[in-house]
């Protein structure tokens, strides 16, 4: 977690990430390939009001390009978090992290 704050009274984690596109042609990330898990297990929404630091935001990279952004979420109390990527809902791999404020 790089960073941690406060936007319209809730918590909001900036998670530090950096995107390589492996693919064949030029793309972005799409937030439709991703969804963030709380200690809970339910869905956390991504705070997109802070579209100058979030990831997905950010515009097409070329084969081989990275970028460096955050994921940005809402704080959803400590435990552990679940960042679950799926491509074209055919294959999901999961990262999984502790957030402890």
């Amino acid at each position: 977690m790089e960073w941690l704050t406060d936007r319209d009274g809730d918590d909001v984690i900036g998670i530090p990430v950096t995107l390589k596109n492996i693919g064949d042609e030029t793309g972005k990330l799409s937030s439709a390939s991703y969804k963030f898990f709380g200690p809970d297990g339910t869905e956390v929404d991504g705070a997109r009001g802070l579209r100058d630091y979030d990831i997905w935001s950010q515009g097409d990279m070329r084969p081989q390009a990275t970028q460096d952004g955050y994921f940005v979420i809402e704080y959803a109390g400590d435990g552990e978090y679940v960042i679950e990527f799926s491509e074209s809902r055919q294959e999901t791999k999961e990262v999984i992290f502790r957030i402890e404020k």
